[in-house]
């Protein structure tokens, strides 16, 4: 997700995913392609590739998958980068209007991650263009900043990088889902001084459904669809948190919103809780 890996694919129209899907399953043999789908393939009138979630495969059994993806798509047409499979396929009733964003070709990047279907479904989901202004990766950030001050026990001791020496908070993992963590500071005995990266303890099991991810962030007030989008999550905070809370929330989350290699340098028509620090940020600059 995220970067093309090759240099003649562009984006495809909505209308233009169901006869792809249809004709990568017919090339693949892969069932139910439609639920594989992840993030906003569909749900916006263009997306920049589609991704696709398969079940893990043993060695062996990858080496046959890539294989099979080779003869369907061609030696030149698949690639391996890292544990993604990725491929060049053409847009299926392929139509000329154009994307004002990003080239339209013909074809489209296909990219295949392996792992447990319904967690990626959550993980990477991504709201409606009428549901949100934002992206996924908005909401996966607004997600992963709030588990940050959840149930938050931290020392009141701080280390050289200003971070609590002991910190007792939550997670937001797109491997694991949302765990419970121990972070400790430690130090170089020879120089005294603190190293960068802390040691973490994992506290408890992780949680992977919705609901239950819902009823932790939210303190039992929230539900899976208070998950859909980074809006949707600014709403909650403003209902469940104190206002202390919620400043140093979205003061956080506006830096990680801006921090992110993807999104950062991009105007967005952020919630007033986030812009206003947005604001703050480049007006300091």
């Amino acid at each position: 997700m995220g970067g093309n890996a090759f240099t003649d694919v562009g984006t495809i129209h909505k209308d233009e995913i169901s006869p792809t899907l249809d004709y990568i399953a017919l090339k693949t043999q892969l069932t139910d392609i439609h639920g594989r789908a992840l993030g906003s393939v569909g749900k916006k009138e263009y997306s920049g590739d589609i991704d696709l979630v398969v079940e893990p495969r043993s060695p062996e059994e990858m080496v046959a998958f890539v294989n099979k993806l080779k003869t369907a798509f061609g030696e030149t047409g698949v690639r391996k980068i890292g544990a993604l499979i990725t491929t060049k396929v053409p847009i299926q009733k392929y139509e000329e209007h154009s994307d004002a964003r990003q080239p339209r070709t013909g074809w489209v990047q296909v990219d295949y991650m392996f792992g447990n279907k319904d967690w990626y479904k959550l993980y990477f989901h991504s709201p409606a263009e009428e549901e949100s202004a934002l992206k996924g990766t908005h909401r996966n950030i607004a997600i992963a900043t709030l588990a940050g001050f959840t149930n938050r026990q931290a020392s009141n001791i701080l280390d050289d990088y200003e971070r609590p020496v002991q910190l007792k908070r939550y997670k937001w993992s797109p491997r694991d889902g949302l765990v419970r963590v121990f972070r400790t500071s430690r130090w170089n005995t020879r120089t005294d001084t603190c190293i960068k990266k802390q040691d973490e303890e994992i506290l408890s099991d992780a949680v992977q459904d919705a609901d239950e991810i819902a009823e932790i962030l939210f303190k039992g007030q929230g539900t899976a669809d208070d998950l859909n989008s980074a809006e949707s999550i600014i709403k909650m905070i403003t209902q469940i948190y104190d206002v202390e809370i919620q400043e140093d929330i979205f003061k956080q989350m506006a830096r990680n919103f801006l921090a992110h290699h993807d999104i950062g340098k991009v105007e967005w028509n952020y919630p007033q809780e986030i812009q206003q620090y947005i604001e703050d940020k480049h007006e300091n600059k």
